[in-house]
This record gives structure tokens, sequence and C-alpha cells, in this order.
């Protein structure tokens, strides 16, 4: 495919179609070629045998079984395949290389010296039978050097023939006993009957090969995806794959097989699985990437804002580019070379260029987000992050003397840093903000804010925004001021070319019934990205803090928005000026809404920081006017507090009866404000009422007790004139007032029909000749049921008399009173 042809398309050239690992020879491509890092040694390989995962030490001992099948028998590789068998428990395997290693190493049936590691490695893998035997040749060998004798106690067993615990032999008897052999069954079984995995992915890299130098693409393609069927981990596979799929124009497998290959680099690094391997792969992906998307962008300027709305052009630039932003920091030793920020910075919570890592993530890989670690925020903190720490640090001075490297240790003894130094050819953040800067002038091409380029706009500016720009400032001055009349001061010209796309973001938040306030608070929260946001988006940011109680965040905020606050920011019915107050009244309102006892700390403390800002001309009066709103809303809290306890001394006068001293507490109220004034009247109106109401509680209390004394002294009509007197209103006491005259009727007809009934006794008494008694002296066994009993119940005979039948019950029982009416005189119906 030629040049201009990738170019147009924005692709990068990756690599032709290759052998995968162990392939003998790979095709020339005119593409860079990627520089190869080989996972060890190969001299000092066996003594990290057991370090390498699983999966990659079944790989190379496969490949290791497949040379001793060829019949090499070189010492060093049947060593280190016996190394790599016994390893992974596979005993038998590992005593088919050590086997023909030991004839190699006797002499006549003797061992060399060299037997000895050999034999140290077959003592936990041979049959228990041999085991003696190899034994044996150890002891011969170690007689004559206590060093061996002492290394063959540790390492074999002791005199009775046990392992040791911690000693390899026996860490080799416990892989033996509970390592599972299927992955290694799995991986060594054959494949469609025509041999191995590895021979299958070697047989795929050759026949791919042969078809791409052919011009046979679609078969080229189709062996590459064999491969990926035949083992996923294949990520040279993968990348050729990407330059295919761009010479076919197949935008979907480009995109889907350009993730996965980024994603499989970064689940390697992730896992620790050749780090350094496939950082170094992923950096010059990346770099390849935005070389080729970059210079799109140069060919054309007058094309640029049409470039732009290329479809994926721009995101595959920006995400090359900020890829390669945490990519070059994260290898420097210090926390401070990592972010790019001061020491000031760093303990305030600021992650400079590492914030990149976390916002590229979300954007572009937002399933690899939840297991980020950016660690310690600290100057001296060490790489902590997707990376294998081990990859950054020196290794152990042991270590490296053992190997045959140079020693790292320093004069105290302790590993120098090993760093690595960055290999980028450019400054991928310079780019970045040097192509956000030009294309600010045209507004990046924005049309609308519902298109997909404007949501790869607005990450554009989330991810610039959160690199610091002071090193490139004098740069981007110079951009920001060409063929301008009256160029704006650099700081703002930052704002406000990062925080025009960030407004349509702002928008879909604050649009509906109801703002998405968390929302918001979750995408402009990042400390990183506060120095790049405009007054307005910084205030709504802390309107958002108080919508979640977080109003002390919000005042900051506030604070150290109002410096980049305009003239015209203050004038009236301004929308940032209006936004500073709603945030000053909800740290108010909180303070009011808190405790009495720590209000007055509360307004000193916000007094003092509103106090802090350094600010002249109109903000200068703007911060006076906001001094005087919290001195009003002191006040107010302090007229408040007298207020209460005013009013709660006043209940309990009043509860008292003491109404005077009521009114006389009411009245030491202060007569201002209007409002007050207004409280004091009618806090002075309930007491009158309460008085009132006490006076006529009282006057119908006494009414009652003389009504009852009258009535109990026949003068019935005294105590009707008594219950006449009383007030008619409110309405019910006008109901009492019928009720009372009621109960007065009742027990005067009840006293009148006493009388009859007396007069009635009397009479009968002297028609039967019997002497005048009293009704009381009369036997009555009840007397409600009757007032007089039977003649025959005297206990005598009334001779002559016009009839026993006695008197009619009506007539000496008196109508019952419904039981839900009460009686205030204590007198029960029927009774005198």
């Amino acid at each position: 495919m030629s040049k201009q042809k990738e170019h147009k398309m924005g692709r990068p050239p990756a690599a032709a179609p290759t052998k995968t690992a162990g392939a003998a020879k790979q095709v020339a491509v005119a593409a860079p070629p990627v520089r190869a890092r080989p996972p060890f040694q190969p001299a000092q390989s066996h003594l990290v045998a057991e370090r390498f995962e699983l999966h990659d030490r079944h790989r190379l001992l496969a490949r290791l079984a497949e040379c001793l099948a060829r019949g090499l028998q070189d010492p060093e590789l049947l060593y280190l395949g016996g190394r790599y068998a016994a390893s992974l428990g596979l005993n038998a395997l590992a005593c088919r290389f050590l086997d023909p290693l030991s004839t190699l190493l006797h002499e006549d049936g003797r061992p060399a010296p060299a037997f000895f590691p050999v034999g140290l490695l077959y003592l936990g893998v041979v049959e228990p039978a041999k085991r003696e035997i190899v034994l044996e040749e150890l002891r011969q060998l170690a007689a004559a050097s206590p060093h061996l004798t002492r290394i063959l106690h540790l390492v074999g067993g002791d005199a009775q023939g046990r392992l040791l615990a911690g000693s390899p032999p026996r860490l080799l008897q416990l892989v033996e006993r509970y390592c599972s052999h299927q992955l290694w069954q799995e991986f060594a079984a054959p494949t469609n009957g025509n041999g191995n995995l590895t021979t299958e992915v070697q047989r795929g890299a050759q026949e791919a090969t042969r078809h791409y130098e052919a011009g046979q693409v679609s078969e080229a393609r189709r062996a590459l995806e064999n491969i990926l069927l035949c083992d996923g981990d294949q990520p040279e596979a993968l990348r050729n794959l990407i330059t295919i799929t761009s010479e076919q124009h197949d935008m979907e497998a480009y995109c889907r097989y350009w993730r996965r290959y980024v994603k499989l680099l970064l689940w390697r690094i992730m896992r620790g699985d050749h780090a350094a391997a496939a950082y170094d792969d992923l950096c010059h992906f990346y770099v390849r990437v935005a070389t080729i998307t970059d210079r799109e962008f140069n060919e054309s300027p007058q094309k640029t804002p049409e470039r732009l709305r290329t479809p994926g052009l721009l995101a595959r630039w920006l995400e090359a580019h900020a890829g390669l932003v945490w990519l070059d920091s994260w290898h420097r030793p210090h926390r401070d070379q990592q972010a790019q920020l001061g020491a000031e910075e760093l303990k305030a919570g600021r992650l400079g260029r590492l914030a990149v890592l976390q916002f590229w993530c979300q954007v572009f890989y937002p399933e690899f987000y939840p297991f980020l670690d950016l660690g310690s925020s600290t100057v001296d903190a060490q790489p902590h992050c997707v990376f294998d720490p081990e990859l950054y640090r020196a290794p152990d001075p042991v270590t490296a003397e053992e190997d045959g490297s140079p020693s790292t240790a320093g004069t105290d003894g302790k590993p120098k840093s090993r760093h690595r130094g960055s290999a980028l050819p450019f400054d991928p953040a310079e780019r970045l903000w040097t192509r956000f800067a030009q294309w600010f002038k045209f507004h990046f091409g924005l049309r609308n804010n519902h298109d997909a380029h404007a949501e790869t706009v607005t990450a554009l500016a989330g991810l610039v925004a959160r690199v610091p720009h002071r090193p490139y400032a004098r740069k981007l001055a110079a951009i920001f001021a060409h063929e301008e009349l009256n160029p704006p001061p650099y700081r703002r010209a930052v704002r406000e070319a990062c925080s025009l796309p960030l407004r349509f973001r702002l928008g879909k938040f604050l649009e509906g019934k109801k703002p998405n306030w968390l929302g918001l608070l979750a995408c402009f929260g990042d400390a990183d990205l506060f120095d790049c946001l405009t007054p307005d988006l910084r205030l709504f940011l802390a309107l958002a803090c108080c919508h979640q109680n977080a109003t002390a965040r919000a005042m900051q905020i506030a604070c150290e928005t109002l410096p980049d606050m305009e003239p015209d920011d203050f004038e009236e019915e301004a929308q940032n000026g209006q936004l500073w107050k709603n945030v000053l009244h909800a740290n108010l309102q909180a303070i009011m809404e808190g405790k009495e006892a720590q209000r007055q700390e509360a307004f000193a403390r916000l007094t003092k920081q509103i106090e802090a800002i350094s600010v002249e001309g109109p903000q200068k009066q703007f911060r006076q006017d906001c001094l005087k709103l919290v001195r009003d809303a002191e006040q107010t809290a302090r007229i408040h507090e007298q207020v209460d306890r005013a009013v709660k001394r006043s209940k309990e006068l009043v509860k008292q009866n003491n109404f005077d001293e009521a009114v006389r507490t009411i009245r030491e109220l202060p007569n201002e404000p209007e409002d007050l004034q207004k409280l004091k009247a009618s806090l002075l109106e309930q007491v009158a009422e309460a008085r009132k109401s006490a006076e006529l509680h009282k006057r119908i209390e006494h009414a009652i007790e003389q009504s009852k004394k009258l009535v109990g002294e026949g003068k019935f009509r005294e105590a009707k004139d008594v219950v006449h007197r009383l007030p008619s209103e409110p309405a019910d006491l006008e109901d009492l007032k019928r009720n009372l005259l009621g109960q007065i009727d009742e027990a005067e007809q009840q006293k009148q029909l006493h009388k009859r009934i007396e007069a009635a006794v009397e009479e009968s008494k002297k028609l039967v000749g019997m002497p005048a008694l009293g009704i009381s002296s009369l036997p009555s066994e009840n007397p409600r049921r009757s007032a007089v009993r039977p003649p025959q119940a005297v206990g005598f005979a009334l001779p002559n008399a016009p009839s026993s039948r006695p008197l009619p019950r009506e007539s000496g029982r008196p109508k019952r009173e419904s039981p839900t009416r009460a009686s205030v005189f204590g007198m029960e119906p029927g009774s005198s």
C-alpha cells in the first residue's frame, strides 16, 4: 500500500504479517521495525526459570521439547528443559532432558564435577529407586568440598532422607503432587491432527507471510485470523491484521482489531506478563499512529476544519497522543517528574500528567478504569500503577552480581535507580497543546453539540486540560495571540479554549426539570481540570457541591474563582455574580441550620475566608458586599437566638399566669428590623389573648361554683341569673351556658318532684293512721326505683285501705339523663 494511501486513511502503517514468536524468519517491511525485547537473557535464563508465568513456561518447554525431538543434545538446552519441566512438576519429561545430559557428564561411570547441579535437579524428579544412586554420586562429588557438602545437606535432605521444609526438592514434590496438568495437556495436544499448538501457530505465520508477499491480502488475513483462533494471545498477529484491514478499507474490523491489540498490551502490562515488551510495543504503535495522523493536519492547513470532522481521524489522533503522554510519564523515577508538578500541587492531591491516564481509560478503555491504582501522591513515590513495579526498580545487588551484570548498588548499599529514558521522537504533550490552540481559532470545526464530532472534541478538551501547560506557555501564548487585534491574557485564553467544548457537557447536566448535579460534580470535580475552567463552569461546580451538602468545598471553589472573574460579572443581573451569591447564601443557610453553639465560630471562619481573597477594583467592592451579607446574617442569627429565648420564656410565664412578666419579656426585644417589630406585635397580641382567655376561664369557674351553691340552697332563679351574666362569645361559651341552664332546670324539676312525693307520702300516712314520718326514715332497698314502698313492706296491716298497690314507678322515678351529658353541679339524676 502506498504512503499516500495510508496517509489519506489516517491509519498506522503497521508491520506486514510476520511469523509469531518461535519463527526463524520475518518479512522485511517498509515501516520502522519494532525493537525486540527478549523476555530473558539466554545466558542466565536458567537462573530465573521458576519466575516466569505458568503459561510462558509451558510455551518455552514445548519449544525445547521440539528441539530435543529433532536430536539436539546441547547441554544448556537439556539442562534448561529439565529445569522448566521440574518447575512444572512434569517429572517424566524432566528425566527425558536430564538422562542424556547425565550421560554426557559421566566418564567411565564416574560423574564429572559439572554433574553436581544436574544431580541436585535429579533428586526431585527421579524415581525413589534411582534417587539413592544419584545421591551417592553427589556425595562423592561433595566429599572434597565442605561448601558442596553443606549445599547437599540443605537441598537434598538430612541423613534420614527427609526433605527439608522450603527446600527445592520439597517444593518440587508439592508441585508434582498438587499441580494440575490440564494446561500442559491442552497446550501440547494435537491440533486438527497436524501437530501441537506451537506448530500450528508457526504454520499459520508462514502461510500469512507467503500470501501477503504474493499480494493475496484476503488469504493472509484468513491465515492470521486462524492463528487467533488457536491462540488469542498473539500481539504480532493482531498488529498485522490492523495493517491488512486498513488496506482493505474494512473500518469495522480495523477498529475491532485496534482495540483488541491495545487491550492485549494493557492486559499484559497489568498482569506483569512481559510488561516491558508490551510497554515498548504500545509506545511504538502509538508513535506510528500519532505520526501518520498528525501528518494529515500538516498537508492541508486550509482544510483542517473538514479534516477534523473526518470520522475516526481525530479520535485516533487523540488516543495515540494522550496515550503517549502517560506512557512517557510513567517510567520516570519520581512522582514530581511523573506528574510534572511541584511539591505543593502534589500535596493538594493533583496528579498532573498521571490524571491523563484516568481520563484516557474512561474515554477509550473504560473496562480498565476500575483496576487503576495511581499509588501515593508524595514526591518521592515510586511508580505504582497498572505496570509491574519490578520493571522500574533496580535489581537486587546480589542477584546482579550472580548473573554477571554490573552491580546497581550505590555506596550506601541501596540499589541505584534504573531509570528508563524516554525513547519518543517528539513530546506528545506539547503537540497536544499546540494543535489544541491552533484548532481553537476556528472552534474545532464544531457545528452543533449533538454529533459524534462534538463528543470527540469534548474528550479532547478534557484530556488537554489535564496536561500541565506551563512548560509550553510561551509557545501557546504566541499561538493564541496570532492575528488578534486585542489578544486576551494567556490564562484567560487557555480557559476559554478548554471550556468551549466542555460547556456542551454542562448543558446536558442542566437540562430537564431536575438537573443532574451529581453527574456535573463527577465530570468537572477533578482537581487537575479546575485551573482550565472558566469562572462560570467553576461556579456551577460550586453550586453542584451545595446541592450535595458540600457547602465548605463550594465556598472554597467560589473564593478561588473570584479573582478570575471579569468586571462584567459584577453588574446587576450578571450570571456569575448571582451564582457566587447563591453559593454564599447556601453556606449562610447551612450555618443557620447548624448547631447554635457553633454558629459564631462558623461565621468567623466564613468572614476570614472571604477577607483572605486578594482582589482589586470591582472584585474588591463585590467582596465588601458579600462581607456585609455575612455580617447581616450573623446579626440576624443573634436576633433569632434572642427571639427564641424570649418566646420560650414568655410561654413559661403564660403557663404560670404571669402575664405582666411575659409582656415585659417580649417588649425587651429590639424594634428593628421591621419584621421583628411585626413579630413583637404578634407575640403581644397572643399574650393578651391568653390573658383574656385565662380571665374568662376564671370567671366561668367562679360562676359554676356560685350557681352550684345557689342550686344547693334551692335558689334556682338566682343561679340562672349568675349563668346569664356570662358572655355569649365565643360560640363554645354559648353552648356551655345552655348546658348549665339545662342542668339548673333539671335540678329545679327534681326538687319540685321530690316535694310532691313527700307530700303524697305524708297524706298516705294520715289516711292509715300512721305517725308522721319523714321520707328519709322509710326503709328503701333502692331509692332510685321508687320513692314509696307498698304498705305491706312496712310490716303491719293497713285495714280499710283503699288499695294495697304501690304507687306507679313512673311517679317516683324521674326521667334518666343521657349518660353523655355531664353535670357540672355534681348531682345525680333522681336524687335531691
